[in-house]
């Protein structure tokens, strides 16, 4: 099982990220990976967070990517990615991100499409909250914007504990990647963050032990290793190893790379 691509990679226009594209290039480089993606967190006038770029910062961005690939095309395939919440109930905004660059990540930080009154994917505490993740993270599989699920265990990070609200959770979103051939992510800077003391015993705030056992009873269910790197040194590290063993524990063998056109 060889790690030769990430496509969640985050460098310094998502302001909470250190390095350049290329320092993030020599690095994969010298891990041996043969494709990498950038996925900053695309531009929005909906979340007014400093953790994500300006429109006038995208062409910038997208350019940055674009010449460095052109210097490196013998050696490694670059592609332009961005990471989105699915909260603008406007596709076209999807849509027209998605006319510039190669493939956009779900990665629902927030909820609150229907309202747009958001609360952070962080802080969800109650059963209502962690329905309200549900369902947004199973309409944007279904939109069909995405080519694949960030860290989609997130709605356990303040979460009590893995009681039956939370299993139909993870039921539900592992379903609906499943009918829509989605890639559900293994996110490696969960790991970086450490565990805590849960009722179900010590885990990581994500990804979740328990999440992963119901992604592991459905074989059809397909699962991608991600470094979700914000310095170039974690593009490869004791977190990638660990997350690939852990799945290889669970009996869930992870993509090796997506079927992204090329750029």
């Amino acid at each position: 099982m060889a790690y030769i691509a990430n496509y969640h990679t985050h460098h310094r226009f998502c302001n909470h990220a250190e390095g350049s594209v290329e320092d993030y290039v020599k690095t994969a480089l010298n891990a041996n990976l043969k494709h990498l993606g950038f996925s900053d967190h695309a531009p929005s006038l909906l979340l007014e967070d400093q953790l994500r770029m300006s429109f006038n910062e995208l062409p910038i961005y997208i350019h940055e990517i674009e010449a460095i690939a052109l210097k490196y095309q013998k050696e490694i395939t670059l592609y332009k990615g961005l990471e989105c919440e699915y909260l603008d109930l406007n596709s076209d905004y999807y849509r027209k991100l998605l006319k510039q660059v190669d493939y956009l990540i779900l990665g629902q930080h927030y909820i609150g499409r229907k309202t747009q009154k958001f609360t952070s994917s962080y802080a969800l505490t109650t059963k209502t909250d962690i329905l309200t993740y549900q369902k947004e993270i199973v309409s944007g599989i279904e939109s069909g914007h995405f080519i694949m699920v960030a860290h989609p265990d997130l709605y356990l990070y303040a979460y009590p504990t893995f009681d039956e609200t939370a299993k139909h959770v993870a039921k539900t979103i592992v379903t609906a990647a499943v009918k829509h051939n989605m890639v559900l992510e293994y996110n490696a800077n969960g790991i970086r963050k450490g565990t805590r003391s849960t009722k179900e015993g010590i885990r990581y705030y994500y990804p979740r032990q328990e999440f992963w056992e119901i992604v592991a009873e459905e074989k059809k269910c397909r699962v991608i290793v991600s470094a979700d790197a914000h310095r170039p040194k974690e593009i490869y590290d004791e977190a990638i190893a660990e997350a690939y063993a852990h799945l290889l524990k669970l009996g869930i063998k992870p993509l090796e790379r997506l079927d992204i056109k090329n750029p």
